[in-house]
């Protein structure tokens, strides 16, 4: 997407280093980062950035995933799951490995923030 999108997408990566090794389900990633470049960044004429940010914090791992696209009308908590299958077989992933929900939340001044976690111990409790 960084070639395609040249100059029009910056991605950032906060990342504890700590956490690098981690194993974690594929494909949990992937369908957000996807939804933020193809939803948020690609209809801005400006572009915009996305930032991933991972972290440790009272035994769970916190992904975040920040857009400074085009943002959406409405709740994108109850609606974007709705509208096609890669958020909504994530969110589905999530809660029936690790009982946890997908947080969407608007970003400000633009786009969103996706916010998941998991537990350290990569176990359901």
């Amino acid at each position: 997407e960084s070639a395609r999108f040249k100059q029009r997408l910056q991605v950032k990566y906060a990342i504890d280093e700590s956490l690098l090794n981690m194993l974690m389900p594929p494909m949990i990633l992937q369908p957000i980062i996807e939804n933020a470049v193809k939803h948020g960044i690609a209809p801005s004429v400006e572009g915009g950035s996305i930032l991933i940010n991972v972290e440790a914090t009272e035994g769970f791992v916190v992904f975040t995933v920040k857009d400074t696209g085009v943002g959406f009308d409405g709740d994108p908590q109850k609606e974007l799951f709705n509208k096609g299958l890669g958020l909504k077989t994530t969110k589905q992933r999530l809660e029936k490995l690790y009982g946890e929900p997908i947080h969407i939340i608007p970003n400000q001044p633009s786009g969103l923030i996706f916010r998941f976690r998991i537990p350290q111990n990569g176990r359901h409790e």
